[in-house]
């Protein structure tokens, strides 16, 4: 385990994350984030079985399908679920403002939101902060995006390790959100 690491211990990857007003105001909240690798990745994903889908799920499930992927922009405080044909085209406008911030195309960014179900996004808010997140290395950057997850979260959830397989050195990292859903 990589002591105090996080989402961006592995070499080139960057991320970061604002308060975009999404969630309850407060101190250090942060509620849009943004975690992209330098170069294209291998993506691989596991989605929910449901045939109720959120809007975030429907798009990186389409995004995901060709096993490559740049990055992820994720939000918190408003779920995007139930929220119809307003909630996927606010989910692919999510991955462009993204993409744009990392030259990359919106096919190659998968897209999180996690919150109260059946709210409409407050898109024109996360358009704004989105051109904001300053996306840089380093363990407090994957920290921060971590946080950018949090609902009812009592801490943020991250996680590092290197380890040694055919004599090269990797690193491995997740983040994860997860609490009771209250609503």
């Amino acid at each position: 385990m990589i002591d105090g690491g996080s989402a961006t211990s592995p070499r080139g990857f960057v991320a970061g994350a604002v308060y975009a007003g999404i969630k309850t105001a407060g101190d250090d909240k942060l509620d849009l984030g943004i975690l992209a690798s330098e170069m294209p990745a291998t993506v691989a994903a596991v989605f929910t079985r449901s045939t109720v889908k959120g809007a975030a799920v429907i798009v990186s499930q389409q995004h995901a399908r060709n096993g490559r992927a740049r990055g992820i922009i994720v939000n918190a405080g408003i779920s995007n679920v139930a929220t119809g044909a307003t909630g996927i085209a606010n989910a692919n406008e999510m991955c462009v403002l993204a993409a744009d911030r990392i030259d990359a195309d919106a096919s190659e960014m998968l897209v999180g939101s996690t919150g109260v179900i059946g709210r409409p996004l407050p898109i024109d808010k996360i358009r704004t902060a989105a051109a904001r997140i300053e996306l840089r290395s380093g363990a407090d950057a994957g920290h921060a995006f971590a946080r950018a997850i949090m609902t009812t979260d009592t801490h943020a959830k991250t996680v590092a390790a290197t380890f040694r397989a055919a004599g090269k050195t990797y690193t491995i990292a997740g983040v994860a959100k997860g609490s009771g859903m209250i609503h």
